[in-house]
């Protein structure tokens, strides 16, 4: 579990996980992007899931900071994200 924070105007990067992430908009507002689906605006109180494998990316799209609360369940031993170019 960890709180993700990005900056007006910031991205994540694109990246994947080797698991399930569970993620709650705390604060903020973002554009998510999923490979393979239309990208998505999300605001504070709402939640999304990233099937395990699939590149995504985050944008802070609002006037303020974001907090993303997100809950990862990945394959014991691996790393908790790989980057994606």
């Amino acid at each position: 579990m960890g709180v993700a924070e990005l900056a007006k105007g910031a991205s994540a990067g694109r990246h994947s996980h080797h698991g399930v992430e569970s993620s709650f908009i705390a604060e903020g507002e973002i554009e998510l992007r999923i490979e393979g689906e239309s990208p998505r605006r999300l605001v504070a109180g709402q939640s999304f899931q990233i099937p395990l494998g699939k590149v995504h990316d985050a944008t802070n799209v609002g006037n303020s900071p974001v907090k993303i609360l997100a809950v990862y369940v990945v394959e014991k031993g691996k790393p908790l994200s790989v980057a994606v170019k």
